[in-house]
């Protein structure tokens, strides 16, 4: 099976994006968070814990998590390539082969009509062909 980069990392993008601009607005309000949040103002740039840190902490969030899950799709590919069914070009090619379908079941015909039997006609046997009777020699 083969992931795909871009949706792995479009969704880790938006999940880590938007989980960060909730996180600080949590803590913006609240105070809840704080220590925690205060640790990735240090790892992301322009990031604060304050209404507008929070809508920047969703630009470099799904930034962050786009390159981390794209990463997490190429790594994986990388190796189910190399080790799946043994490795090696044919295990690829089988794994990327279309699986067949199993046959469709066909419908049963609707049972024939069996013809009404025929009535048993006496054969005659053939007329045996008289023979002429022979001339007489003189």
């Amino acid at each position: 099976m083969k992931l795909s980069a871009k949706a792995l990392g479009l969704t880790f993008g938006i999940l880590w994006g938007v989980g960060l601009c909730i996180m600080t607005l949590i803590a913006y309000e609240t105070g809840y968070l704080w220590d925690q949040l205060d640790f990735l103002v240090g790892a992301y740039p322009w990031y604060e814990i304050t209404i507008e840190g929070a809508f920047i902490g969703l630009g470099l969030g799904f930034v962050d998590g786009f390159i981390g899950g794209a990463l997490i799709a190429w790594v994986y590919n990388f190796f189910a390539k190399r080790m799946c069914c043994g490795g090696g070009k044919k295990a690829v090619a089988a794994a990327a082969a279309p699986a067949k379908k199993a046959p469709a079941k066909k419908k049963k015909a609707a049972p024939k009509k069996k013809a009404a039997p025929k009535k048993a006609v006496a054969k005659k046997a053939p007329a045996k062909k008289k023979k002429a009777p022979a001339k007489k020699k003189k």
